[in-house]
């Protein structure tokens, strides 16, 4: 897309000129002389090495600069340096032994404190399943109860279980084999 302000021609802004085949040199560029001067006589060489001569100029004070810019960054961050290594420095060897033992204590302490958190959420647990009529994985089971020293009435009721158990039992096997033999289980087939 054009531009949208006229664009101005440096020799045009400088010189007063108009656009010709010169319009767009640099500033300091300086037009050959005219024929009807004496300088004219040397070929133009002379404003060809000033030319060069202040390019020259200006390229060494950049670098100069540029040098100068480096060097104070490099001082800064030596600076920098310095100060971190005397602040480590001030920190010394004994606050550190002190620290990390602080810290050895403190995780022990935290170690105990997370034991003591486990051990009484087991005996919650376990007085939890006592109550409950459970016992822990661990335990060993109660012992069964000796026939000869249940009561009559105990005995009778522990009669009555069995025979229900054994009923269902039957039922099951009996419904098993009129499903037919696809169907049937392995403890059906072990009953016959």
């Amino acid at each position: 897309p054009p531009p949208s302000k006229p664009v101005i021609s440096i020799t045009a802004a400088a010189g007063g000129g108009t656009m010709g085949t010169g319009a767009l040199r640099g500033a300091g560029y300086r037009s050959a002389p005219s024929a009807g001067s004496g300088a004219a006589t040397g070929g133009g060489g002379a404003d060809l090495r000033a030319i060069r001569e202040a390019a020259v100029a200006a390229a060494h004070s950049q670098k100069m600069m540029l040098t100068a810019a480096q060097a104070d960054v490099a001082k800064r961050h030596g600076a920098a340096k310095a100060r971190a290594a005397a602040a480590d420095a001030s920190v010394g060897t004994l606050d550190t032994v002190r620290r990390a033992q602080y810290m050895e204590d403190q995780r022990r302490l935290l170690v105990a404190k997370k034991a003591a958190a486990r051990e009484h959420q087991l005996a919650e647990y376990t007085k939890q399943q006592q109550t409950a009529g459970f016992r822990p994985a661990g335990a060993p089971a109660a012992p069964a109860p000796n026939p000869g020293t249940l009561t009559p009435d105990e005995q009778q009721a522990k009669r009555e279980e069995l025979r229900m158990q054994l009923a269902r039992r039957m039922k099951q096997e009996l419904s098993q084999k009129s499903r037919g033999p696809s169907s049937g289980t392995g403890a059906a087939e072990s009953a016959q």
